[in-house]
């Protein structure tokens, strides 16, 4: 190996380094911003156990319930990034029902789409099957979805389409969000997007989730990217491998202020 190509070797270990400290700093502020959180307001409930109304008991557990499950995603995300970096992740793909992977994500996502008033639509293929791993299926649409709930304003828009194109099924999610700046966008899915950017509520994140999709995606041979407008939303986009059967007959969900609008199949979805 020549000394040119030591070099590089040499700064790509030292960049990949500082981006670990730099991951791992944001990781710490926002465990220990969501800690104090929690602490706090179950402070607050114990404190005034016998004088807390109704109305503030409920408003503090659905606090102190939303920075749990935040802080439980991060902590998933930070798992399946250190197993897939030790290749302790096994890659199983298989036929699966797209709607019912999507069906399962809404159902964890209901409790921060009632606090923000969001109304949040899947138009879907009843049939369409998808070759993929469902961990890492879900892992990658969850953090798509949480990101596009972040990122949107309360009464704000989120939709989701899947449907097969040529080289593929591709599922996008569409929000009319607070939108991106087009360099921004740019280091999204790197290692460059680790950094704690404030929800429209002022919810944190360490840009971890989405360079995991990137890395399940290309686990998959498939696509990810974003379109942006500043002020006008986001829609991040990905397509599978063309490996799916023919889809038929289109279902829509939808949610909004705390109600179900639409629920077929007799699915349940609740909203606290």
């Amino acid at each position: 190996m020549d000394i040119t190509k030591l070099k590089e070797n040499e700064l790509l270990v030292k960049k990949v380094s500082r981006n670990k400290t730099k991951l791992m700093s944001i990781l710490a502020h926002y465990l220990r911003s969501s800690f104090h959180k929690i602490i706090g307001f179950t402070g607050l409930l114990v404190d005034n156990v016998n004088n807390n109304s109704f109305n503030e008991t409920e408003k503090y557990l659905n606090i102190i319930h939303s920075a749990s499950q935040k802080t439980l995603n991060l902590l998933d995300n930070l798992l399946n990034w250190v197993r897939f970096q030790t290749t302790e992740i096994t890659f199983k793909p298989d036929f699966l029902s797209l709607s019912d992977v999507i069906s399962d994500i809404l159902d964890l996502e209901t409790l921060l789409v009632a606090t923000k008033e969001i109304t949040l639509s899947y138009d879907f293929t009843e049939e369409l099957e998808v070759y993929a791993d469902e961990n890492m299926l879900k892992i990658i649409i969850r953090n798509l979805i949480s990101n596009a709930i972040k990122f949107t304003n309360s009464r704000g828009i989120i939709r989701i389409n899947s449907f097969i194109r040529e080289d593929g099924i591709e599922i996008s999610i569409a929000d009319t969000g607070i939108g991106i700046e087009t360099q921004k966008a740019k280091k999204f899915f790197t290692n460059q997007a680790y950094s704690n950017t404030l929800g429209t509520h002022n919810e944190e994140g360490s840009g971890l989730g989405l360079s995991l999709c990137k890395e399940f995606i290309d686990r998959h041979q498939g696509k990810i990217w974003v379109e942006s407008e500043v002020a006008k939303g986001s829609t991040f986009k990905i397509i599978l491998p063309n490996k799916n059967k023919l889809a038929r007959n289109r279902t829509t969900y939808k949610y909004k202020n705390n109600q179900k609008l639409i629920a077929p199949f007799n699915t349940a979805f609740r909203f606290f």
